[in-house]
Formats: C-alpha cells, sequence, structure tokens
C-alpha cells in the first residue's frame, strides 16, 4: 500500500481508527460475555454470535499485516 498524497494518510488513518474502535467496542463485549458467561445467563447464540465477530476482527488485522508486510 503506497500513500501518495495527503488525502491517502487521512483516510486510511481514518480507517485504522475504525478497526481500533471496532476492537476496543468488541472487548468491552466479551468481557461483558465472559462475566454473564460466568453468572450462566449467555445463551449460546450470543457466544456463537462473539465468536463470528471475533474471527471476522481477527481476519481483518491479519489481512492488515499481511499488506504491511507486502508494502515494507
Amino acid at each position: 500500500m503506497r500513500l501518495r498524497s495527503y488525502e491517502d494518510v487521512r483516510r486510511h488513518t481514518s480507517y485504522l481508527q475504525t478497526v481500533a474502535d471496532w476492537r476496543e467496542g468488541f472487548e468491552r463485549r466479551v468481557q461483558l460475555a465472559q462475566e454473564r458467561l460466568e453468572a450462566g445467563t449467555l445463551s449460546d447464540e450470543e457466544q456463537d454470535q462473539l465468536l463470528e465477530e471475533g474471527a471476522a476482527l481477527l481476519q481483518l488485522m491479519r489481512r492488515l499485516l499481511g499488506s504491511e508486510r507486502q508494502a515494507a
């Protein structure tokens, strides 16, 4: 990924901030889910949704890291 202009920097920074915000929100939801799991109030459906979201976030982060390595 080459940055050719200041606008490219702004766009990519905004994108990375969005990913960081997603990750932070996901981590908060996982922490709450852990507490609910221990209390026995977390449904299988909620657990499956968190697992799917976690896999999607992990895939996105791996792709971002892969594109960083290719650009270097």
